[in-house]
């Protein structure tokens, strides 16, 4: 869309503790703001990198809003969020993620309309809590005026929720910057040599790589279970995982003692990194074992270098992934089922290769970051438009 003209409308986004994904979603709309029109007020969680935050925006207000359920933060982050908006005029609110929609929305609503973006929802990630998430999410949908999904999968979720406003959701999928990851061959092996330099890996190992943040939910536990059982078999095998997060001292020692036991360095863990491109040019397959996803960045990254995919089928990311046509599709929590897959892809490198270049060509198709970026202002200049009337 273009900007629209030299109207200038103030936006308020806000961030509980973010990394990763989320984070990277939300800079990028930051970036273009100035471009569409808006200028930016972040209350965001002091929890996260002020530094890093603050050049995008005017005003920026920190709360101690919490990721999990604190009672006294909780409070406390309401009421400055309710002190804040009485002395900002703010135009359009922007909530990310469930906590921040869940504390914006009690202490926003009627202040300007609400758009919440839903990154993820699991309903069955633990035992007997999808009533409660979803009356959670049927609560936001009914506080909030416009409702974004980053995936069909999250639409289709939400709307199967008794009494959810569907009209209220619309979809716009993730994107990336097809030039970050876009490198010539001289390039790419320039830097495939670097790396496996710098992990004391040779040319013959052939590294398969998972790039993700540490949590339980993306699956990290059973790929160590799957580890076990395939690095045996397969000398050669070596597995970086890019990451930080706060299982990473856990799975640092799990490493060292598999390394011992194999006599090998078969696992090694990087931490945090400046820039993953890198490490997609050194890998030779990308692996993704979580349980729990919207539509990551990494499987996009992995796509868009060229890298054959193993995933879960979860979320959105069977909408990139067709299992034996642009990748392969394990089922989550189930180390069998990615033993399987990672023995089909040491028996047979050149069937994974085929099915890789099917999705680069599919994630340069249909997940673009300026496509996403101006989508989501497109909605934003929309309801502004309609004086903040939502469709339901």
């Amino acid at each position: 869309m273009k900007r629209r003209g030299s109207a200038i409308y103030t936006i308020a986004h806000v961030l509980r503790p973010v990394s990763g994904g989320i984070l990277r979603h939300w800079q990028a709309l930051a970036k273009a703001a100035t471009h569409y029109g808006f200028r930016l007020v972040l209350f965001t969680s002091g929890a996260n990198n002020i530094q890093e935050l603050a050049p995008y925006v005017e005003t920026l207000v920190t709360l101690p809003l919490s990721g999990g359920v604190n009672p006294a933060s909780d409070f406390r982050s309401w009421y400055a969020l309710r002190q804040a908006a009485q002395k900002l005029q703010l135009d359009l609110i922007h909530l990310h993620g469930f906590k921040a929609a869940l504390i914006g929305s009690l202490a926003l609503k009627g202040a300007a309309p609400l758009v919440y973006t839903v990154h993820n929802y699991c309903p069955g990630g633990v035992q007997g809590s999808q009533w409660i998430y979803s009356r959670c999410e049927l609560f936001l949908a009914q506080r909030c005026t416009q409702v974004i999904c980053v995936s069909n999968h999250l639409a289709s979720s939400l709307a199967a929720i008794p009494g959810y406003p569907q009209a209220l959701l619309h979809t716009i999928p993730n994107g990336i910057d097809f030039t970050s990851f876009t490198i010539t061959p001289q390039e790419q092996s320039r830097l495939r040599q670097k790396v496996r330099t710098a992990l004391v890996w040779s040319e013959a190992d052939f590294i398969i790589l998972t790039v993700a943040r540490l949590i339980p939910a993306k699956g990290i536990a059973t790929l160590f279970q799957a580890i076990e059982i395939v690095a045996p078999t397969w000398p050669t095998a070596r597995f970086l995982i890019v990451g930080d997060g706060p299982e990473q001292p856990i799975y640092t020692q799990k490493a060292l003692e598999l390394n011992q036991k194999l006599g090998r360095s078969t696992v090694q863990l990087t931490g945090a990194v400046p820039d993953t491109l890198p490490y997609y040019a050194a890998a030779d397959l990308f692996l993704l074992p979580s349980w729990s996803e919207g539509l990551p960045l990494s499987i996009l990254e992995a796509g868009a270098v060229g890298l054959p995919i193993i995933a879960t089928a979860v979320g959105g990311i069977t909408e990139v992934i067709e299992d034996e046509v642009t990748g392969l599709l394990i089922e989550a929590q189930n180390h069998k089922s990615l033993v399987q897959a990672l023995q089909k892809a040491q028996q047979n490198p050149q069937c994974l290769k085929n099915l890789a270049q099917k999705a680069q060509a599919k994630v340069k198709r249909a997940y673009n970051l300026n496509q996403m970026i101006d989508s989501t202002y497109q909605l934003y200049h929309n309801l502004l438009q309609s004086g903040g009337k939502t469709n339901a």
